[in-house]
């Protein structure tokens, strides 16, 4: 699914997606409890969006979220969510 059509979605649930693009900005954050997770922009060829990478999926596929990678995420979107953002499940290239 193009980042375009996931950003034109209408309605107030989650809604599964699996996208494909190149990683245009990367920032590792820690959590108190000692867990890290990611904000990671990822970019094809119809827009930008941001996807959350929290402490689970951020610790088993960290070594694929870096600039410039292209990789494949599988996961969900809120479409009640403004800007749109995607909650990773799964990472791989």
């Amino acid at each position: 699914m193009k980042i375009a059509k996931i950003l034109s979605l209408v309605g107030t649930e989650k809604f599964p997606v699996s996208i494909k693009g190149t990683i245009v900005s990367f920032q590792k954050i820690n959590l108190t409890n000692g867990l890290e997770m990611a904000i990671v922009s990822l970019q094809d060829d119809s827009g930008i969006i941001e996807c959350c990478v929290f402490p689970q999926c951020f610790d088993e596929y960290k070594e694929l979220l870096k600039i410039d990678n292209k990789i494949i995420v599988e996961g969900t979107t809120h479409l009640h969510e403004n800007p749109r953002k995607i909650y990773p499940v799964k990472i791989s290239q």
